[in-house]
């Protein structure tokens, strides 16, 4: 696969390896922190690397709406940070 030279390669790893690629659906959430970003900003940024997210607002409603979206065999997959991650496991 080429890429342009001018390309970013932050967002040309993020295009290529992420996890969107074989999911469904994707759920941008707000974390926080020092490199923490909204969930409408981290949608935009997946937007700009071809891959799409909703913003979903919190880690937890994010899960909230994952879980109500799920069907029987489905998963949910939660990657990131333990900014993102942490909070998320206090959801299951």
């Amino acid at each position: 696969m080429g890429h342009n030279a001018g390309e970013n390669f932050a967002t040309r790893d993020v295009a290529e390896r992420s996890p969107s690629r074989a999911l469904g659906v994707g759920f941008a959430a707000t974390t926080d922190g020092a490199r923490g970003q909204s969930d409408v900003s981290l949608a935009m940024r997946a937007a700009e690397a071809g891959i799409t997210m909703i913003p979903a607002g919190s880690v937890a409603e994010a899960m909230q709406r994952a879980a109500r979206e799920a069907m029987a065999g489905d998963r949910i997959v939660v990657f990131g940070s333990f900014h993102a991650v942490g909070p998320a496991l206090s959801c299951v």
